[in-house]
């Protein structure tokens, strides 16, 4: 579990910035539904990322 946890400690404390891009290049989405309380996540990455660090 110690690389789970340094995984969401360096996204915990990564730049806003930074993980937008990085969630943008994932192809990161997520839906909230207020009326069941879930959220629904889905990946699907760009097959042509324009991804900068």
């Amino acid at each position: 579990m110690h690389a789970t946890s340094d995984t969401v400690d360096a996204l915990r404390t990564a730049d806003p910035a930074a993980k937008a891009r990085l969630y943008r290049a994932l192809g990161l989405r997520m839906t909230y539904d207020h009326t069941q309380r879930k959220m629904r996540i889905g990946i699907g990455p760009d097959p042509h990322p324009d991804f900068r660090w």
